[in-house]
């Protein structure tokens, strides 16, 4: 028998497993939320007197979100539903006139729910000011990167963006014994950053400013003696998310 010469290279070789990469912070995402939230309120009535009427109540409120989204490319875009409860309520003086006679009836006004749904656009610091790339984190993979003592700030994945959606809140709103609960729907609008402590988890700073421009009478109130009017809002919030 002669001996027949056999090439390693014709052999099939099995092709290596490669891991598939997973993009962090994509899909769904929990979070924890802590508002300090100021609205713009008034009474309004047949009698203009200076001081009376207006409420301005500011206070702290509790709630939770869900998200969804994740990063394309350097770019973070996602949707964030919200629901928090506020405790805040605030106290004046109403000005009315019977004749001649001007009375001051107690008015009041407590706030409730407080909802939103909107969507969040933005990008790492280090994507922006090309920094990232230079120091070799150019694909979303890599994003976002837990903020470390040796990264300088334009390296940093620190994520501004910005925010705008609907808003829903639950008022009451008393004149005296005289109450009407009214949900209020608005936009809002604002911005914030996201700032990395790990692949999964992210500490939110952001500032919301919402439109109310909302009229009602309170159930039982003559009507064109007495009008609320909720104008506007402004939150800073801060959260603690979890990425899955």
């Amino acid at each position: 028998l002669l001996p027949i010469p056999t090439n390693a290279a014709d052999m099939p070789i099995k092709a290596p497993v490669v891991p598939t990469a997973v993009t962090p912070w994509s899909g769904i995402y929990f979070g924890v939320i802590g508002t300090g939230a100021k609205s713009e309120n008034e009474f309004r009535t047949i009698l203009d007197i200076p001081g009376t009427g207006s409420l301005k109540p500011s206070g702290l409120m509790l709630g939770g979100l869900v998200g969804f989204g994740g990063f394309y490319g350097n770019v973070l875009f996602a949707v964030e539903v919200d629901g928090s409860y506020d405790f805040s309520k605030a106290n004046n003086t109403c000005g009315v006139t019977d004749g001649e006679i001007i009375l001051g009836a107690p008015c009041s006004l407590r706030s409730g729910w407080f909802l939103t749904q909107r969507v969040v656009l933005g990008a790492p610091i280090g994507a922006v000011t090309g920094a990232a790339q230079r120091v070799g984190r150019t694909s979303a993979t890599q994003l976002p990167y837990a903020v470390a003592v040796p990264n300088s700030f334009a390296a940093a994945n620190i994520v501004p963006y910005l925010t705008a959606g609907i808003a829903e809140r639950r008022i009451e709103a008393c004149i005296s014994d005289v109450c009407g609960h009214e949900w209020l729907v608005g936009p809002t609008m604002g911005g914030g950053i996201k700032i990395p402590i790990s692949a999964g988890l992210s500490f939110d700073v952001s500032y919301l400013y919402t439109s109310w421009r909302k009229n009602f009478v309170p159930d039982g109130a003559p009507e064109g003696l007495f009008a609320f009017r909720a104008s506007s809002e402004q939150m800073l919030r801060l959260g603690i998310h979890g990425h899955f």
